[in-house]
């Protein structure tokens, strides 16, 4: 790469970096847990995928994450502290534990805004488009978890969902990329129930050190340029590893492109993705 090409580029990155840490920061002020399953592949659907998620509220913003992941990620780094202070060998493994998603979504509501960080070979941080959900909102209502709650019907990426928000919650936000009721979205699905939120529970936090706040130290890049690399990847992974060295390696051996579904069994072809054409 030529002097100016690398100057340009590093321009470019810190011309990100400036704009992702001009976005708004939140604080953490609540969380709402939800038991996400999906139906991947429609050849066996009595099998599901299945995963705890978190969202982490701001007054206006989200963060939507893999709970088991961060829980997972978290003791990882306890172990691999106690072994640091211990002077030891720090080994990790991904063999035996159940996949987890990778990708983080950081949604900005009262901005309309997007953002997806997502995982493959490393980190990298997008802004993608906020889904407009048409809601209908019906007069039917019901009680979750002691909560009451509202029925509300609306299409996102191409599924109909049927979501129950509770107006005393007052959060206009919800499970993966739903939002944009007049309160939490605490379960959703969609009308052939190949993809739920299963509402797990609502804590408001008084006192947190957490922030709704877009990274600023990973990879900024676009999601057309982000699909190229993962094409590109998966054509001919064995070009990227040996470009990428043990590093590399070690992260693709963690990747799994299906998943197991909980309770083990044969991983499942997705072809029914939560997002449809």
């Amino acid at each position: 790469m030529s002097l100016m090409k690398k100057t340009v580029f590093s321009a470019l990155i810190l011309l990100a970096g400036l704009s992702l840490s001009a976005q708004q920061k939140e604080p953490v002020i609540a969380q709402a847990m939800y038991h996400f399953s999906h139906m991947r592949d429609t050849a066996n659907p009595g099998v599901f995928y299945e995963e705890n998620m978190i969202l982490r509220l701001g007054k206006t913003a989200g963060l939507y994450e893999s709970y088991d992941k961060a829980y997972r990620d978290s003791v990882d780094l306890a172990m691999i502290d106690s072994v640091r202070k211990a002077g030891g060998i720090i080994r990790l493994s991904s063999a035996g534990k159940k996949p987890t998603t990778a990708t983080v979504l950081y949604k900005f509501i009262g901005a309309n805004k997007l953002y997806s960080k997502e995982f493959h070979l490393k980190y990298y941080f997008m802004e993608d488009e906020m889904p407009v959900i048409d809601w209908n909102i019906s007069n039917e209502t019901k009680k979750i978890m002691g909560i009451d709650c509202q029925k509300a019907t609306g299409v996102c990426k191409g599924r109909t969902y049927e979501a129950w928000f509770a107006p005393g919650i007052p959060f206009n936000n919800g499970p993966w990329k739903l939002q944009g009721l007049p309160g939490l979205i605490v379960e959703a699905s969609d009308l052939k129930k190949q993809v739920n939120f299963k509402f797990a529970g609502f804590q408001p936090l008084t006192a947190s050190n957490r922030s709704v706040e877009l990274p600023t130290d990973i990879i900024p890049t676009t999601r057309a340029e982000y699909t190229r690399l993962v094409d590109a990847i998966n054509k001919n992974p064995e070009a990227f590893l040996s470009g990428n060295g043990n590093g590399a390696l070690i992260s693709m051996r963690g990747a799994t492109p299906g998943a197991r579904p909980a309770g083990g069994g044969p991983v499942n072809t997705v072809n029914n993705p939560v997002e449809l054409p």
